[in-house]
């Protein structure tokens, strides 16, 4: 594990259906994980642009593909695992691409971390909530990300929460 102010965790969707996976997810890791660089980005493409400094990249996004709805998925980039999950959303350029994009321009950090939750609808719709599914899957995803970043700061702030 790397120190927390060099790892970043981007997230990426919309405002729309499942989509809006990353958004929240951006404001619920902010909040748990206050001294990691947390985005929110709309395009897979925009990872590319501030990796400098970066040691430890997680890319959190809903999916298809992948399992039944709701499920959480993790993986280790490289990995072709993923070249048959859909990610979601309207990006101009698949995650895998750019990812694919990042390693020829040997802009990728030492260790890529891919979190996705498999869609329960359509992840297209211009529905204003997430899915059944998606949104009790959603907690789960923020607890198992914030476990792996940091786990001793996790473990300390759930005591501190439980006592």
């Amino acid at each position: 594990m790397t120190s927390c102010n060099k790892t970043l965790i981007a997230c990426l969707g919309s405002d729309f259906g499942d989509d809006r996976l990353g958004p929240w997810a951006a404001e619920a890791l902010s909040e748990r994980l206050p001294t990691c660089l947390v985005t929110s980005l709309r395009h897979p493409l925009n990872l590319l642009d501030d990796l400098a400094d970066v040691e430890d990249l997680h890319i959190v996004d809903a999916c298809r593909g992948a399992g039944s709805p709701g499920t959480i998925l993790h993986w280790e980039w490289p990995t072709t695992a993923v070249a048959s999950v859909k990610f979601s959303g309207t990006h101009d350029l698949n995650l895998e691409a750019c990812l694919q994009l990042g390693e020829a321009l040997k802009v990728l950090p030492p260790f890529v971390t891919l979190w996705g939750v498999e869609c329960g609808t359509d992840p297209w719709t211009f529905a204003t909530e997430m899915s059944p599914e998606v949104a009790a899957a959603a907690p789960r995803l923020i607890d198992q990300i914030a476990a792996h970043v940091r786990p001793s700061d996790y473990v300390e702030a759930e005591a501190s929460r439980n006592a």
